[in-house]
């Protein structure tokens, strides 16, 4: 217990490998059932990552969109004050 509870937290994707393997060697034909189980146990891993770097992503592109309105609204905030000084502004 303490090894996997190690192993979860320094590699998940490796806990789900080692789970999958444990799993699948408690079927009855050890070797054929732990291959089995740790091909799952990967497949999880990688579906996970994979979903990861996807919502990273979007988080991204959602704080450079933030970015850029918060830009403009300076731009347009700036531009109000130099015309009301009587400077022109492009």
């Amino acid at each position: 217990t303490n090894f996997l509870y190690v192993l979860m937290k320094a590699e998940p994707s490796l806990t789900l490998v080692a789970v999958g393997g444990v799993v699948g060697g408690v079927g009855g034909r050890g070797g054929e059932g732990a291959a089995a189980g740790a091909v799952v146990g990967a497949g999880a891993g990688r579906a996970r990552q994979r979903d990861q770097q996807q919502q990273a992503a979007q988080q991204q592109q959602a704080s450079q969109q933030q970015a850029q309105g918060q830009i403009a609204t300076y731009n347009r905030a700036f531009s109000a004050c130099m015309s009301g000084r009587g400077y022109t502004v492009n």
